[in-house]
């Protein structure tokens, strides 16, 4: 289970990956079926407590790639705010 996302910020000099801690209720999964990868997202507060994107990935993509590119669907689904990950 990923409890972080990476989404892209710009910046003055260009772009760059910056890690957004999901909220403690918030966390998705990424798992392979034949050829390909989905990513499931699972909630413990809103009514539908588990929903599969609508993206597929080849196996050939990293699970590094596929967390930078569902991001922002993540985000803007569940009305989320960018904020910096607090590591104890």
């Amino acid at each position: 289970m990923y409890t972080h996302l990476m989404v892209k910020v710009y910046e003055a000099f260009g772009y760059r990956w910056k890690p957004v801690s999901l909220p403690s209720y918030l966390r998705f999964n990424i798992t392979t079926k034949d050829d390909s990868q989905y990513v499931t997202v699972y909630s413990d507060i809103h009514v539908n407590k588990e929903i599969k994107l609508g993206n597929s990935w080849s196996t050939e993509f990293t699970h590094e790639e596929i967390i930078k590119d569902v991001g922002c669907t993540i985000l803007s689904r569940y009305g989320l705010k960018l904020e910096e990950p607090r590591f104890a």
